[in-house]
This record gives C-alpha cells, structure tokens and sequence, in this order.
C-alpha cells in the first residue's frame, strides 16, 4: 500500500501579504462556521488577532489537560532525585564564584552616581525590620558572655583604621564634603525615628 500524500490545490491569489492572510481568516472563519473541525489553533493570517476567544481557550485547554498531556500518568525522571555539585553549578548563581577584575570594573562603571531613592530607602528599612536584621547592632546589646569573647579575640592585635593606616589620615573635609555629611546625618536619623515608630505599632 503506497503513503498517502497530501495535495496542495492552490484556490486563490493575492497581491500583497496582508491580502493573504485576511484570505486565510476568511476561509478557516468560513469552515467552522459549516461545521468543520479544522486543526488550526488559530485565526488564521499572521497567528491570533486581538485577546483569545473562548472557544480557542477551550481547545487550548484539552489540548494540555489531562490526557491531552504529554505526562499524563507518567513519573518525572528527576522526582525525588537530588542534582550533584556538578550537575547543579549552573543553577547556582554565584555562589562559590568570583567576579573577574573586569567584571568588577564594569559593574562600577554602570552602578556610578545612582542613588536609592528616599521611598525605595524606607522601603528597604522597613523590610529589615519586619525581618528583625536591621542595620547594624542598632536597639541591641552584647551580653557579658559575649563581650568577653570579642575582648579576648582582639587581645594583643594591632588597632586597625588608626593613623596612617587610616586611609582618611590627615584629610580634611571641605565645606561641601560638611554639608553632604550633614544632610546624610539628617536622613538617617529621619529613618532611624520612622523605624521606631514601625517597630512599636508591630509589637
């Protein structure tokens, strides 16, 4: 018994694209009005036109649920199954990873004069808040235990970030440098006050 081969019957001619795939809306349109099931998933022409009507949805739909998947009632491969450090390092970010030097130099350069906006800062503070990591050691106390430790770590090591070693030794700040300084101060304490406040109405 010889294949069955498809003919192609071409049954009209159009001058442009768009004549052309308005032809083929009218005909798929035309067909389905008379009944035929046709294969096509969409309108016709140049895919769908405008938002999805139900009857497309519909389609759609069994085409995907149930035994219209092409897992239906199979197992994944992977279920239950853990990747290997091999199998999983590029689904890992950076971790373990390092920026090269130019990378580094580039992420500088994009980063360079933006600046979080005031709403985006309080928005950042409050989110560390409600996850109880707040900047710094701020609101909180070392215990005895643990000052003795940090006492007994730092014992007989040189002081850092004094003097020379202080890579701001010597300078001095210019009346601009002040300002900035200041304004900086008042934001912060600003943020620290709307913090407060945030963390007694979470009480």
């Amino acid at each position: 018994m010889l294949p069955l081969v498809p003919e192609i019957i071409p049954f009209a001619t159009a001058a442009t694209w768009g004549e052309i795939q308005q032809m083929e809306r009218d005909v798929i349109g035309s067909l389905r009005q008379q009944g035929f099931r046709l294969i096509n998933l969409t309108e016709g022409g140049d895919g769908l036109s405008g938002k999805r009507s139900p009857e497309f949805c519909q389609r759609m739909s069994a085409t995907r649920t149930g035994a219209g998947n092409p897992m239906f009632g199979k197992i994944p491969w992977n279920k239950g199954k853990r990747q290997s450090p091999e199998q999983n390092k590029n689904h890992r970010g950076m971790t373990g990873r390092k920026h090269s030097a130019d990378t580094k130099q580039k992420m500088s350069i994009i980063r360079t004069g933006k600046k979080h906006t005031e709403e985006s800062r309080l928005n950042m503070s409050q989110a560390a808040v409600a996850r109880g990591t707040g900047p710094s050691f701020r609101g909180r106390k070392h215990t005895e235990e643990s000052k003795q430790k940090i006492s007994l770590a730092k014992t007989g090591q040189p002081a850092k970030n004094r003097g020379e070693s202080n890579g701001m030794f010597g300078h001095k700040y210019s009346e601009e440098e002040k300002t900035k300084m200041r304004k900086a101060q008042q934001l912060r304490r600003e943020r620290e006050r709307q913090e407060k406040m945030l963390a007694e109405m979470w009480r």
